[in-house]
């Protein structure tokens, strides 16, 4: 059985009551509005057709203005799957669910990337895949950085050495520890590129990354360290006679001992080739580098779009070129700088850069010097070899080097002993 009652309060507005409730009707014929515990109606009709409608407008308000919205958003993110995000070949993200399923779904995937979550992982893919890309011109150009600290061997000048009988190499051999302290201070550095809240995972993540290649670094330093150490003090106070002084040891042969020991152990991201040769009377070590071909350049580069997003880009002309340049200088900064620890009495260095260059008229490939540069150990040991960029630091030396300003190196002729003069 229903129940329903109208009373009209005043012109053009009834209360209604019902089983359901009360609610109010204001207006007249043709249109009127309904208001109840069951929302807020729009009626209208046209008189005499028997045509009407009826339609809840609360909800429409409601909607425009925003309002409830946020519950409503809070109670689907609360509702999103678990998800993993990795990188492709290309270098896009792909998120997936906890099963290992890609997530195809456009609204679930417009939630998750609102999520804090998704901002950190994706800002932490982008730093590792432009990192990767980088990686190769790094290991190209970053040469330098391997350097030798000259002044660190406590190599003495010719004339004063004296090394005693049986003497031991003493340096620790570098554990992933012991360089801890050194790689989490550039850890540090490294993080302070980012939002505060956020450097504590970037410096942990930063140092799980850096750990096996600064481990391999300290440890190729250290075991260069030792082999021209214990090459010296072997030859000096066990293969050579009792009578024998240090100044005998100091010969041609000595000297090329030493260099042949190191070079059958060292290896570097780039293919190279040396020659050398000493001379005792003025103390200078003559080397003929051969360096790479700029065709060896990695030839991308990342690039950081507005959005974040990292991408794969091809350099330009000048760019390779660039890179180039910072490669074979370094190349002859990394090599001045292990040449002079080898032995004490290498006062100055003539080490002239060459590479391979087909000839315009012949149409073969000839060699062709790029540099020529005359390294003092007593201003390369004060110089900050390390951290300089390598053709500026070389430029502090007596040089013949001919760059254009579109970093093209042009052939010149190396020096030669009568130069030194």
């Amino acid at each position: 059985m229903r129940f329903r009652k109208s009373v009209s309060l005043m012109k053009g507005v009834k209360l209604n009551a019902s089983k359901s409730g009360v609610s109010f009707t204001v207006g007249g014929k043709g249109i009127s509005l309904n208001v109840g515990k069951k929302g807020v109606f729009l009626n209208t009709s046209i008189p005499g057709t028997g045509l009407y409608d009826r339609k809840r407008i609360d909800t429409l308000i409601t909607d425009k203005l925003g309002i409830g919205k946020k519950k409503k958003t809070a109670a689907k993110e609360e509702k999103l799957p678990d998800f993993t995000m990795t990188l492709n070949e290309e270098g896009e993200v792909v998120i997936e669910n906890e099963k290992g399923n890609k997530i195809t779904s456009e609204t679930t995937l417009r939630a998750i990337r609102q999520t804090e979550e998704y901002k950190e992982t994706y800002a932490e893919l982008m730093d590792a895949y432009l990192k990767q890309i980088n990686a190769a011109t790094e290991a190209f150009t970053h040469i330098y950085k391997l350097s030798a600290d000259v002044s660190a061997t406590g190599a003495h000048k010719a004339g004063e050495i004296s090394v005693p009988k049986g003497q031991v190499f003493e340096e620790p051999k570098p554990t992933r520890e012991s360089i801890l302290p050194a790689l989490e201070a550039e850890a540090e550095k490294e993080a302070e590129r980012f939002p505060f809240y956020s450097r504590k995972l970037k410096k942990r993540q930063y140092v799980q990354q850096q750990m096996e290649v600064f481990y391999a670094r300290a440890l190729d330093e250290w075991e260069a360290r030792k082999a021209a150490f214990e090459g010296e003090n072997d030859d000096l106070s066990m293969s050579l006679p009792a009578s024998a002084s240090a100044n005998e040891a100091l010969t041609p042969d000595f000297i090329e001992k030493q260099i042949e020991s190191w070079l059958s152990t060292l290896e570097l991201p780039v293919d190279f080739s040396l020659q050398y040769d000493y001379d005792e009377n003025s103390g200078v070590l003559w080397v003929d580098l051969d360096v790479p071909e700029i065709e060896d350049v990695p030839t991308e580069k990342a690039v950081e779009l507005k959005s974040g997003q990292v991408k794969a880009k091809e350099k330009s002309q000048k760019e390779l070129r660039q890179d180039y340049v910072t490669c074979v200088f370094g190349l002859a900064v990394f090599f001045a700088s292990y040449l002079f620890c080898l032995s004490p009495h290498i006062g100055q260095q003539v080490i002239s850069g060459y590479t391979q260059r087909r000839d315009d008229r012949s149409g073969e490939m000839t060699d062709n010097y790029i540099y020529s540069i005359v390294f003092d150990r007593d201003a390369f040991e004060k110089g900050r070899h390390k951290k300089s960029e390598p053709y500026a630091f070389c430029q502090n030396f007596r040089n013949r080097v001919n760059l254009l300003a579109t970093s093209e190196l042009k052939t010149i002729e190396p020096y030669t002993p009568a130069d030194l003069q």
